[in-house]
Parts: structure tokens; C-alpha cells; sequence
């Protein structure tokens, strides 16, 4: 199964990385303040290639399951999440109403 981050994420990422290293591997202030700048823009650059990355709609999954109760000697079927009945056996995978993905034992 795929997993997804956002963009920001990535970037945030990126650059704490970058920033620590710089920080804590240099002493000399020149020497660390040109490096800094070199990495500014290798960081800019990155950031420019991972805005540029074709982006996937993703949303979260509610996971849930058909209850099953009698009533007036008919079965009725609940989901778990919404509680949306519905009067006869559910030929889909999916609630009507809430969207769940019936997929719960």
C-alpha cells in the first residue's frame, strides 16, 4: 500500500536536515556562513523539484462493518459508522451515506 506526505512535509524535512548538519558539524564562522548560502541553494533547488512532483488526491479510509439486526421478522443492515439503515442485503462494498469501506469482521 502506498504512503503519502505532503509537499510541505518533504520541504520541512529537507531543510531540518540540512540546518542541523551545517550547525553542528562547523565551527568556523566564515567557513559555516558559506556553507549555509551553498546549502540555501541547494535547498531552494530541491524545493523548486519537489513543488514541481505531480500530486495524488488522497483521502482517509473510515473502515467499518454491516450490523445485522432483525426487525418485523426482516433483516436490516446498520453501518457501524453512521448507523445508516438500509432494508435489504447490501450488494456493495461501500456505505451509501458516510462513504465507509465495509471491510471490518
Amino acid at each position: 500500500m502506498a504512503e503519502y506526505i505532503t509537499k510541505e512535509q518533504a520541504i520541512q524535512s529537507l531543510n531540518a536536515k540540512i540546518n542541523f548538519t551545517i550547525v553542528s558539524d562547523l565551527d568556523f564562522s566564515l567557513y559555516k556562513r558559506e556553507m549555509q548560502e551553498f546549502a540555501n541553494q541547494i535547498t531552494e533547488a530541491q524545493e523548486k523539484e519537489i513543488k514541481a512532483l505531480p500530486t495524488e488526491d488522497v483521502a482517509p479510509v473510515i473502515h467499518a462493518k454491516w450490523i445485522i439486526e432483525m426487525w418485523i421478522n426482516k433483516e436490516h443492515y446498520i453501518c457501524s459508522n453512521c448507523n445508516h439503515v438500509i432494508n435489504f442485503e447490501p450488494c456493495y462494498h461501500y456505505c451509501p451515506m458516510c462513504g465507509a469501506k465495509m471491510d471490518q469482521e
